[in-house]
């Protein structure tokens, strides 16, 4: 939340005019430089605050966290990703036999099948059929 309202407010003008002290209509004469705007952030005599001085003033932002959040995203998608592969990788499915491991281990021997049967065509009786079964158990999932 910080980083987008650092970056959406930087460099923004707001304007206060509405709440500018003292108002009213006998203060209607009072040059600009003795009124002060209501808000967080303002400099006497200004009828607007600087979005960066809002942002340090009233909510404790600073514009130089940006990349230092950027940072931090970025060091939790790394690690959420290699959690993620760490995981797939080691740990096993709760439904061992009936979630995607029986597909893995027909492939597995799909492929020492056919890499010992190198020398037979793909167009053997023995080559369709595996993949026929390879078609349809991974569409059973």
């Amino acid at each position: 939340m910080e980083s987008i309202l650092a970056n959406e407010m930087f460099n923004l003008k707001l304007d206060c005019t509405e709440s500018v002290v003292p108002r009213g209509p006998t203060y209607q004469n009072v040059p600009v430089t003795n009124k002060a705007c209501a808000w967080q952030g303002a400099t006497l005599g200004n009828d607007y605050v600087r979005g960066k001085d809002y942002l340090k003033n009233g909510l404790s932002y600073k514009y130089s966290h940006v990349w230092r959040n950027f940072g931090i995203l970025i060091g939790f998608l790394c690690f959420f990703i290699a959690m993620n592969l760490f995981a797939s990788e080691y740990i096993k499915p709760l439904f061992y036999n009936d979630g995607p491991e029986a597909v893995q281990h027909f492939i597995n021997r799909w492929f020492r099948r056919s890499a010992t049967h190198s020398t037979t065509s793909s167009s053997s009786p023995e080559n369709i059929k595996l993949k026929e079964d390879v078609v349809v158990k991974s569409a059973s999932l």
